[in-house]
């Protein structure tokens, strides 16, 4: 194919699941585009990771009709705990009468990911990658053989290097937390009935979220974050199971560990600064937080469905994309969401790790508040699920531009 001079709509950076949404939200506005990435993502790894889907995810995955096995969350049980002794201090139950989320293997949503967009995108190796330069009419996009493409539109889907941030001007404001998570795949004979725990063990929270069933023996997701050294710990001796049946072995009994464990480093980071808006930033590129939630994927459907909405408006309405109504309450509302997430989960963990009488106390009331006031707790319980200031249609499992502004 002769690159040069090819005028395109879209480049998008970076590959990974959100990439492989927005391919299938361009293809289906028959849109022209390129993915640049690495050009490794279709070799899947024996990962232990795992997703929590709110209810509008699964809908914009049902709308393109992604096929994949889930397991049903129906209740979540968190627990303020010294799990050494199995000693409760305090509780919080969220149950909304109806599935909370559905968790999924991430290599089970890739691998059916990959299926749907294997053919529909034009990649181009991130390893051939020179610059970008940002022209008055278009964005020129340049490869290290020569080769040039002229594009409307970036949309950022990982995080952004330091070059490219100082040529846009921007910045990530970053807290690294000295923590690393330990995730791992879970075998244990008692049944989960669909329920998920997060116990935070004396400040560092341990999340057990149900898997299907695999050979007749129930299955959970282990995602437990700890500092640095006590995880390098447990990991090095290889004793986790050990460790495990101490833990929960009242809630599981007979656990093996069929995946992993593997660990990650835990971090948080928001971009900041103002640049082009041709420049679009959603997912990964706009922010990292710490895992407890189990929203990171989640907030990057929220932002991709907006751009869903824009690419409908922008042809019916005949205006650029950055011109739409969609597209400029993503700029607005995106923004207060994602901050007040990634800045309250972040919160949420300062004050477990404090061991003060005063940091004690707030947070049992607060605990006991959620649990008791419902209206608090459904609204949670609405945010988590897909957003109480704005839904689009996709997040509502219905075609791009359906929902009126």
């Amino acid at each position: 194919m002769n690159y040069n001079d090819k005028n395109i709509d879209f480049i998008v950076f970076g590959g990974g699941i959100t990439s492989d949404v927005l391919s299938l939200i361009l293809n289906n506005e028959n849109k022209q585009f390129y993915v640049l990435d690495d050009n490794k993502n279709d070799t899947l790894v024996n990962s232990p990771r795992s997703l929590a889907l709110s209810p509008s995810s699964m809908n914009l995955l049902n709308y393109f009709e992604i096929d994949f096995p889930f397991e049903k969350l129906n209740e979540m049980r968190v627990y303020e705990s010294d799990l050494s002794n199995n000693k409760i201090k305090s509780e919080l139950i969220f149950n909304n009468e109806k599935t909370l989320s559905y968790v999924v293997k991430y290599n089970d949503l890739k691998d059916s990911l990959l299926k749907k967009t294997r053919s529909l995108k034009n990649r181009l190796n991130l390893e051939n990658f020179l610059s970008f330069d940002l022209e008055k009419n278009f964005i020129k996009l340049v490869m290290k053989d020569g080769k040039e493409i002229f594009a409307k539109n970036i949309i950022f889907t990982q995080k952004i290097d330091s070059t490219l941030l100082s040529q846009f001007k921007l910045s990530y404001k970053e807290k690294n937390y000295n923590q690393k998570a330990i995730v791992a795949t879970l075998d244990h004979k008692d049944s989960h009935e669909g329920v998920a725990y997060q116990y935070y063990d004396n400040g560092k929270p341990l999340a057990l979220l149900p898997l299907s069933k695999s050979k007749d023996l129930y299955r959970s997701s282990l995602i437990w974050s700890l500092d640095d050294y006590l995880a390098d710990d447990i990991l090095s001796n290889q004793d986790l199971k050990h460790v495990l049946h101490e833990k929960i072995g009242h809630l599981y009994k007979d656990i093996n560990i069929s995946e992993g464990p593997l660990s990650f480093d835990l971090d948080k980071f928001l971009l900041k600064g103002k640049t082009d808006k041709r420049l679009i930033f959603v997912g990964d590129s706009v922010r990292m937080m710490h895992p407890m939630a189990g929203q990171a994927w989640n907030q990057s459907l929220r932002d991709v469905s907006y751009i869903a909405d824009a690419l409908f408006e922008s042809k019916n309405l005949g205006i650029d994309l950055i011109s739409t109504p969609s597209f400029n309450s993503f700029k607005r509302i995106r923004k207060i969401e994602s901050e007040g997430i990634t800045n309250s989960i972040d919160f949420i963990n300062y004050i477990y790790t404090l061991d003060t009488s005063i940091s004690k106390g707030f947070r049992r009331n607060l605990m006991k508040f959620v649990n008791f006031v419902k209206p608090i707790n459904k609204l949670l319980v609405s945010e988590a699920e897909g957003g109480i200031l704005r839904r689009p249609s996709l997040l509502l499992g219905e075609k791009p531009g359906s929902k009126r502004i």
